[in-house]
This record gives structure tokens, C-alpha cells and sequence, in this order.
């Protein structure tokens, strides 16, 4: 069989593809923006890989509830780029495709999706036949540190040293003290080749090690969305990114940068949100077709609950918190269920924590609607994610002080250093916990 992979190897990949498939380095890092290709691309290796070598391969992501949607659903999509989907049979309770012969039998070859979240698990995935030609680590930025992709590797890779690459694909961080940026950003040991386009915003740095009269290479790209605009595959980002990415580009460039381009930015201010906009509170020029409500339940004591409405605006990306109804863990569920209905008039739903069901039952029972969101593994990071990506939180510090005060105080940890880390404090966060969780809809989960 003879296939025409032009349409779909980009030109800033076709160099990867072909040392992928020629065994050329060790290790591939592949980093970038959002919506730059690099899953698809490396999907599509590991289809033609396995189905030219007669080789088995493995996926792994960090959590296994993420397997499907992260892992197998870029692979199907791979297959069907490719056409080649009838050629593997899809075992979707294992998350495996195996290989077919010419008969449309099993063979001994496959792709396996897996999750890390028991790494010593990984230990006993094997494949039926020879040893594994690829192991991809994908979203490798929500694994703890470089030693727990480096133990992955080690557990996947022995058999044989010559014909096996481990690929890393993620999206940087935006802090320099992160794993991965400490590892792959300004790699100045050992390096043989280094070039950029900067009309693409990307980049590739080539270092090699020779251990006994073998010459190892670890090849670190970086790409962006810009490749798949130049060489025609617009089609392949959403309508909702290119928008965002306009925007971003015009208002918050900041975020551009690091969402987009993948830069590492830095956490220049110790603030986590940069983009609230004091805001008088009048909304009679406004078109305001639907609310979104949300309930941070207390915990007892001194910890409020934090009741808020909010308006999203989403062709200009602004979020407006319009109420706030805030009650200490002193109050009765009554006295929260009165407050909810001062301003929530008509009884609407609203979204609380799942965590505690005990409470849903207990509102309810004082007459009012609550809905329990989902929980996520990444439900906190994509939150703030989301707001941070916002042109404007408008908040008015009249009507709603408590959302006010959370929104604008709220800081990264500083560490024994006093350098800003990543970390969010779980504290003093009520009405933004809340108003994550009225925008459950608006918010994008990678």
C-alpha cells in the first residue's frame, strides 16, 4: 500500500516525521502553543509506525479518566487523516488498537492508551510480541517532575536500544521554575543544531551524547498555530480558538504569549488574575440573555458561603459579576436559602461543589435548585485558566465587595526564596470557587 502523506505532515514537521521513522533520536520533545498540531502529528506517527515496523507502541497520560478523550480520541481522528482506520480493530474497554493482517485477523501489534496514575502498573503492560518502537508521554506538564517521565522511560523502554524513541509532547507552563522548562528551555549543553523561523514562532535544538562509540540525539521543537495558518489547515483550529486568539492578541497579550505561542512568561506579578476592571455596576445598557449562578458551600466556622450571578459575554470574552449573596458558616441552611432567594428571584438552578452531597440535600429541602458540578482532575487549573484567559473581569466593588476583595487579592505562594511559584493558595477564594462553578458551560477542560 502507498500512501500520500503531503496533505497532512505539515512542512514544519516533515523533517520530525521522517527521523521518527529513521530511528534518529532518543528522545523527542515536541512543545508548543495550543492548537499547533503537535497530538494529531504525533498521533499520526504512531499509526504509521506501528503499521510499518510491525511494532507495538504505547500512549500514556497522566490520569486514566483522560485516556479516552486525550488519548484515543486523537488517534481515531489520526486514522481517519490517514485512512487507514480499517487496518486496526478499536478495543475500547481496553483502549487499545491492535493491528490486522491481510485477512482482517488480530495480530500481535498494537497501540495501548494507558494512564499513569499507578506508574507501578506500567510495569506489567508488555506487549504480546518483541518490545515496544514509541513510547508517547502526552500533557507530560501535569506529571509531577522530570524523574517520573525518566522512570516511565526506563519501565518502557529496554529491548531494543536502536529502534525505539520516547516522545514528550505538553504545553509549556508559563513559570520558569517549572520541571519541564528548567529541562527543555535554553538547552545549551551538548547541542549540534539549533535553527528558528520566527515568521512561525518555531524552533528546534538538537543535542547529542556518545556513549560507548554510540551517538545518542534528543531533539527539542517547539511549534504554534501559525504553521497549520501559513501552509493552509486553518480548518484544523476551532472557530472558538481562532476568535480567542485574535482577541488575545489585540487586549491580552500577555496570555497570547504563553497560551498560544507557548512562551515561557513568567509569573511577572505575584496577582493570579491581571485582568479585573473596576466597573460601575449599571447594566441598563446591556443585553443580558441569560445568568450564570453559583454556590461555594461552607465548611463551618469563619468559612462563607458565596453565592454570585455573572454574565458572560462571549463574543468580546468579558465576564461580569452582577451579584453576591455571602453568609458565614455560623448561618443556618435557611438563612443561605433566603439569601440565594433575595437575589436569584425566580428560583433558578445554580451549580455548587459535588464534594459534600449532604448539602445539596439539605437546600433543596429549604426550597431551592442546586445542581452539582462535575468533578475533574483539572477542574481548579482550568477554572483559573479560563478567567486568567478573559479581556475583562468586571466587578464593582459596591455591589459585590466580598468578589472584589477574593478577585483582586488573590496571589501565587511565594516560596522560602520569595519567588513566585505556581501554587494557589486554597484559601480566601469563596466567590471565585463560586463563580467557577457557575461557569461550568463557558469553561474550556483540555
Amino acid at each position: 500500500m502507498r500512501k500520500d502523506l503531503s496533505e497532512n505532515i505539515l512542512p514544519d514537521f516533515k523533517d520530525i516525521f521522517d527521523e521518527i521513522m529513521s530511528f534518529e533520536y532518543y528522545r523527542l520533545v515536541l512543545k508548543g502553543g495550543r492548537s499547533s498540531g503537535k497530538s494529531v502529528f504525533i498521533a499520526m506517527c504512531i499509526v504509521l509506525g506501528t503499521l510499518m515496523f510491525r511494532r507495538s507502541a504505547i500512549a500514556i497520560i497522566r490520569y486514566k479518566t483522560d485516556v479516552s478523550k486525550r488519548l484515543d480520541n486523537v488517534i481515531i481522528k489520526a486514522l481517519n487523516l490517514l485512512g487507514l482506520r480499517q487496518y486496526f480493530r478499536y478495543v475500547q474497554t481496553k483502549h487499545e488498537f491492535i493491528l490486522l493482517d491481510r485477512n482482517g485477523q488480530d495480530t500481535d501489534y498494537s497501540i495501548v492508551c494507558t494512564g499513569a496514575d499507578d506508574p507501578e502498573t506500567l510495569k506489567g503492560i508488555q506487549p504480546k510480541e518483541g518490545s515496544y518502537w514509541m513510547l508517547w508521554i502526552e500533557e507530560a506538564s501535569n506529571f509531577a517532575s522530570i524523574n517520573a517521565l525518566k522512570n516511565i522511560e526506563s519501565t518502557v523502554g529496554r529491548g531494543d536500544m536502536l529502534r525505539f524513541v520516547s516522545v514528550i509532547t505538553y504545553n509549556p507552563r508559563q513559570e520558569y521554575s517549572n520541571f519541564l522548562n528548567k529541562e527543555y528551555e535554553n538547552i545549551t549543553d551538548n547541542v549540534v543544531e539549533y535553527s528558528e523561523d520566527n515568521e512561525v514562532h518555531s524552533s528546534r535544538c538538537v543535542s547529542s551524547i556518545e556513549i560507548e562509540d554510540i551517538e545518542f540525539k534528543q531533539c527539542v521543537h517547539h511549534c504554534t498555530y501559525k504553521h497549520l495558518i501559513k501552509y493552509g489547515h486553518m480548518d484544523w483550529i476551532s472557530p472558538t480558538d481562532l476568535v480567542d486568539i485574535k482577541l488575545g492578541e489585540q487586549s491580552n497579550s500577555e496570555y497570547y504569549r504563553w497560551y498560544y505561542l507557548g512562551e515561557v512568561i513568567g509569573n511577572s506579578s505575584v496577582n493570579v488574575f491581571r485582568n479585573i476592571v473596576d466597573w460601575d455596576g449599571n447594566i441598563s445598557d446591556m443585553n443580558i440573555p441569560i445568568k450564570d449562578r453559583g454556590l461555594d458551600v461552607s465548611n463551618g466556622g469563619k468559612d462563607p458561603w458565596a453565592y454570585t450571578e455573572t454574565y458572560y459575554d462571549k463574543k468580546n470574552k468579558n465576564l461580569y459579576i452582577l451579584a453576591e449573596s455571602i453568609h458565614s458558616g455560623a448561618d443556618s441552611i435557611k438563612d443561605v436559602a433566603d439569601g440565594i432567594r433575595k437575589i436569584n428571584k425566580l428560583n433558578l438552578e445554580f451549580y455548587i461543589d459535588s464534594a459534600v452531597p449532604t448539602f445539596k440535600k439539605l437546600l433543596i429541602n429549604e426550597g431551592v435548585n442546586p445542581i452539582s458540578v462535575k468533578k475533574r482532575p483539572d477542574s481548579v487549573k482550568a477554572g483559573i485558566t479560563w478567567l486568567q484567559s478573559l479581556q475583562g473581569i468586571y466587578i464593582c466593588k459596591q455591589l459585590t465587595p466580598r468578589s472584589y476583595k477574593e478577585f483582586s487579592e488573590y496571589q501565587y505562594e511565594i516560596d522560602k526564596y520569595d519567588e513566585v511559584t505556581n501554587k494557589l493558595p486554597d484559601a480566601d477564594n469563596h466567590t471565585i470557587d463560586s463563580v467557577r462553578y457557575g461557569n461550568v458551560n463557558n469553561i474550556k477542560f483540555e
